[in-house]
C-alpha cells in the first residue's frame, strides 16, 4: 500500500534530487554503459565472439572476483547514499516542506519507514540496476556470492538511511521541546538587551569558539609584543583582534533580530532606545575582553573598552544596509580592520573610537526601518 506521504515525498524529494543531479548521474551511466557494451579491443580480429563479450563485461568480472575493488565501490555507493541523505535532510529544513514533519508524525513508525525506504530506493536506482546487472553477470559466469552481497548492500544502504529519516522526523518533532538551560531560566526577568545572551548561552558552540579566539588573540599579541613602548598601539592592536574575533557572533545578533525579532518593530519604542539596547548586548558580550583590558591598561582600558564595542556595534550596523550578506560583511570586516590599524599606527585611537560610534549610530539610523526583513525572510 502506497501512503499518500508516500506520493508527497517521491515528488519532493526523488524528483527534486534527479533534477539536481541529473548530469553527474547521466555521466555515470553512459561511462559504465559505455564501457560494458560499446569499447572495443584493439585488433580484435584474433578473439571469438564469446571473448569479445568477455572483454567487455571485464570491469564487471573484475569487480565479482576482487574483494578489494568491491570495498572501493561499495565505499563510492556510500557516499551516494549519504550525499541523497543530506539533499534530504536539507530540502526538509526549508520553511515549504516543514509541514511534513507534522504530517509524518501521523503515521506510525513503521509506516513512516515504509515510505522512507520507497523513497530511497528510487533514489538508489542507479545503484539497484549496477548490482542487478552483476547479479546477472555473476549468474552466467558462476560468481553468485559477492553479486548477491552487493545486492544485499544496496538494500542495507537503503535500510538504514529510512531509519535515520524516520528517528529525524521525530527528534526534530522533540527538539522543539525546552532545553536545560531554558527550563532553568524560564521564570527569569529578561530585559531586551539579554535576550541574545540567553540564545547563544543555549547554544554555547559560536559562543566558546569566538572566546577561545579572542583570549588566544590577547595572549598571543601579549606575548609578541610585551616588549612594545607604545601603549596606545598595543592596546588598541589587541582592541582591533577582540572586535575582529567576535565578528561571527555580531553577525549572528544580528540574524537572531531578523529570524526571532521581527515584532520589535511595532512596539513604540525609539531608534535611540534600540539602539542603546543593542549596545548593551554587545558590552555583555564582550564582559570577560574588557574586565580583562581593564585590570591591565586601567584608565587607558576605557577607551579600549569603548573601542571594542564601537568596532562591534558599526560592523552590526553595516548589516542593516547589507541586508545579512555574509560576503559583504567579510568585506566589511576586512576594510575595517585594515583602516582602523592604520589609524593605530598614527596614535589616532580616541578619533577611531569616536567615529566607530559615530558611524554605527548614523547607518543604524538610516537603514534599521529601511531594512526589509519580511522580505528577506521569504526569499531565504
Amino acid at each position: 500500500m502506497i501512503y499518500p506521504l508516500t506520493k508527497v515525498l517521491i515528488k519532493i524529494f526523488v524528483k527534486g534530487f534527479y533534477r539536481n543531479h541529473a548530469g553527474s548521474l547521466l555521466f555515470f551511466f553512459v561511462g559504465i554503459f559505455s564501457y560494458c557494451f560499446f569499447i572495443q579491443v584493439l585488433n580484435q580480429t584474433h578473439l571469438e565472439p564469446a571473448d569479445r563479450i568477455v572483454q567487455n563485461l571485464l570491469f564487471v568480472l573484475t569487480l565479482l572476483s576482487s574483494p578489494p575493488l568491491v570495498a572501493i565501490v561499495f565505499i563510492v555507493w556510500i557516499g551516494f547514499t549519504i550525499k541523497s541523505y543530506r539533499y534530504i535532510a536539507a530540502e526538509l529544513m526549508l520553511p515549504a516542506n516543514q509541514f511534513l514533519f507534522y504530517s509524518g508524525t501521523a503515521l506510525k513508525r513503521q509506516e513512516l519507514f515504509k515510505s522512507w525506504f520507497v523513497v530511497q530506493t528510487l533514489i538508489s536506482i542507479p545503484l539497484i540496476i549496477f548490482g542487478l546487472f552483476a547479479l546477472t553477470v555473476g549468474a552466467i559466469y558462476h560468481q553468485f556470492t559477492t553479486a548477491f552481497v552487493i545486492v544485499l548492500f544496496v538494500i542495507l544502504l537503503n535500510c538504514l538511511t529510512s531509519v535515520f529519516l524516520t528517528v529525524r522526523f521525530y527528534t526534530h518533532i522533540e527538539s522543539f521541546q525546552q532545553s536545560t538551560f531554558g527550563k532553568i531560566t524560564q521564570h527569569w526577568q529578561k530585559p531586551f538587551f539579554s535576550l541574545f545572551i540567553y540564545h547563544i548561552i543555549d547554544r554555547p558552540l559560536a559562543l566558546t569558539l569566538t572566546k577561545v579566539l579572542s583570549f588566544a588573540s590577547i595572549f598571543s599579541i601579549v606575548y609578541l609584543l610585551q616588549t612594545n613602548t607604545n601603549i596606545t598601539f598595543f592596546g588598541g592592536f589587541i582592541a582591533l583582534f577582540i572586535s575582529v574575533a567576535h565578528a561571527f557572533l555580531v553577525f549572528e545578533s544580528a540574524r537572531f533580530e531578523r529570524e526571532q525579532l521581527v515584532f520589535i518593530k511595532n512596539f513604540p519604542w525609539s531608534k535611540s532606545r534600540i539602539y542603546i539596547n543593542w549596545l548593551s548586548t554587545l558590552a555583555l558580550i564582550l564582559l570577560p575582553e574588557s574586565v580583562w583590558i581593564l585590570f591591565y591598561f586601567n584608565w587607558t582600558g576605557l577607551a579600549l573598552v569603548l573601542f571594542c564595542i564601537g568596532i562591534c556595534s558599526f560592523l552590526r550596523s553595516c548589516l542593516y544596509r547589507n541586508q545579512l550578506n555574509m560576503k559583504k560583511f567579510l568585506y566589511s570586516v576586512f576594510w575595517v580592520f585594515t583602516f582602523s590599524f592604520i589609524g593605530l599606527l598614527f596614535n589616532l585611537l580616541l578619533i577611531m573610537m569616536l567615529l566607530a560610534i559615530a558611524s554605527s549610530w548614523i547607518l543604524f539610523s538610516r537603514f534599521y526601518y529601511r531594512t526589509d526583513w519580511n522580505g528577506i525572510i521569504l526569499k531565504s
